[in-house]
């Protein structure tokens, strides 16, 4: 077995992408990380049991996931623990945190050695789930943290296009749909497209990662020519980070890293749209929003946003150090 060897499950891109962003730092060169995702395979068990039986690359830390498939990470838990392998678990969200640990709670056991979370506003949800066992940690966002750290550093062009974020968000009583945009979408890229075409505007769309380019036939047919519609997805997340947009979106966590990176940013969430489950729940006003077409209209584009909530919100989810904190975890384990 070697020392150095850590294991990396998920099943979320967002927990893949805060997992990279912690070990990216130099610190973390000591060790060897593999990745395993588990979206790509068949046999989740068989793979991961390989993975132990193997001498040359046995770990004795797990940096795991949590998701809604609960009952998939309770089993991958139980099997770790069996192994004498200790679980560092990221919950890399705002949304559905209880649920995350169902099977834990009702079990009564293979809570994780440690659970990680992104912002202090949670650390107490996740504390008062019922039989949590776990020791809970905050370590902050690390991409939001950098996000914000660097937002003044570079130098960036500013893009005459606006910039509408997509995003699959139901309200209540609606079914989803895969294939097709849903009512706040459409409701909302109606009222930009008018407003665009107002202000001589042309909008460009960033698809969701579960969007396809039917999608983007769909606003096109919304827009019905009342202003030019461009799909942005040759562009990386990087790219679009480093250019000032006024961008508009609902509550994705692109135009929470757009807005960090110091975009010009607005939600177009309506008043009545349910966020409970969502970052602004904890956030409500470090994004500004316009909950009605009336309102929307009446803003001037040539104006600055007022962008000065990020200074007046507590940032809870902000932590220079977040993962020097998951660091010393690692080498406690391996010292030991």
């Amino acid at each position: 077995m070697y020392r150095d060897y850590i294991l990396v499950l998920y099943d979320q891109e967002g927990t893949k992408a805060i997992v990279d962003e912690i070990t990216s730092n130099v610190e973390f060169k000591r060790y060897h990380i593999q990745h395993l995702d588990l979206r790509n395979t068949h046999d989740w068990q068989k793979s991961f049991k390989e993975v132990l039986k193997s001498k040359d690359n046995n770990p004795k830390l797990i940096i795991s996931g949590t998701s809604l498939n609960h009952k998939q990470w309770y089993n991958i838990w139980e099997t770790a623990f069996e192994n004498k392998i200790k679980i560092i678990a990221i919950v890399d969200s705002w949304q559905n945190l209880q649920e995350r640990f169902i099977t834990c709670s009702k079990e009564r056991s293979n809570w994780p050695t440690i659970v990680c979370v992104i912002d202090k506003k949670i650390e107490s949800t996740i504390k008062l789930i019922k039989g949590m066992e776990s020791q809970v940690i905050f370590i902050g966002h690390p991409i939001l943290s950098r996000l914000y750290e660097q937002r003044y550093r570079k130098t960036k062009m500013t893009h005459n296009n606006l910039l509408y974020v997509s995003e699959p968000i139901v309200c209540q009583r609606e079914k989803y749909d895969a294939t097709k945009l849903t009512r706040l979408q459409r409701s909302s890229f109606s009222n930009l497209c008018e407003y665009a075409s107002i202000q001589g505007k042309d909008i460009s769309i960033r698809l969701h990662p579960r969007e396809t380019n039917d999608h983007f036939v769909q606003y096109k047919l919304i827009s019905d020519n009342r202003c030019k519609v461009k799909l942005e997805m040759s562009m990386t997340k990087q790219d679009l980070l480093d250019i000032n947009w006024v961008a508009f979106g609902l509550t994705s966590m692109l135009l929470i890293e757009l807005h960090l990176s110091g975009s010009n940013c607005i939600s177009l969430l309506e008043e009545k749209a349910n966020c409970e489950q969502s970052f602004f729940k904890y956030h409500t006003d470090i994004i500004p929003r316009i909950d009605s077409k009336e309102k929307l209209l009446r803003l001037k584009v040539d104006e600055p946003i007022n962008t000065s909530s990020i200074q007046k919100d507590p940032n809870t989810f902000i932590e220079r150090n977040g993962h020097k904190m998951v660091l010393n975890i690692i080498d406690q384990y391996y010292s030991i």
